[in-house]
């Protein structure tokens, strides 16, 4: 990072092992979202240039990412195909929404927050918030979830009505 009045280096970020290939700044300004090809994503705090969290979950080059409109939520997708979201808090992963066949190519939260719109092959709209989401999920599941399943996708211990 640098001072653009005087020229000089304020903060080295460290920590990628290979080419950043996207950086996203909080809609407060205060962190920094990197995605690389070593797929992971990074938080940074501006104020110092330290690695709040390190954002793992993906298996290949993390292509996009956003910050929701209030900051708290991070969307990435990469070439695994893989759609998540993360809270900014605590750097866990909420949920993976989706799982494509090819690689995620843009994403976007709307300016209010209420959707997320993602680029495949096709254009797909998420309804956000959160609870909505796995509310929806919940409504549309054809079979009874795992308790696994039901960790991984819904945060959940066990799942409800089990």
């Amino acid at each position: 990072m640098w001072d653009i009045a005087s020229g000089e280096r304020v903060h080295e970020l460290l920590g990628h092992e290979s080419l950043v290939l996207e950086t996203y700044f909080s809609p407060d300004g205060s962190q920094l979202l990197t995605s690389a090809v070593d797929a992971t994503a990074r938080l940074w705090d501006m104020a110092t240039g330290g690695e709040l969290f390190v954002l793992e979950g993906h298996t290949g080059p993390i292509w996009r990412a956003d910050f929701s409109p209030d900051g708290s939520i991070v969307a990435t997708g990469a070439s695994d195909g893989r759609l998540m979201l993360w809270d900014v808090a605590t750097g866990t992963a909420l949920m993976t929404l989706a799982q494509y066949e090819g690689s995620v190519g843009g994403i976007d939260f709307s300016p209010d927050g209420t959707s997320l719109m993602v680029a495949t092959d096709r254009v797909l709209e998420y309804v956000l918030p959160l609870d909505t989401l796995v509310e929806l999920a919940q409504s549309r599941v054809t079979r009874t979830l795992t308790d696994e399943e039901c960790r991984q996708y819904l945060h959940m211990e066990s799942c409800p009505g089990q």
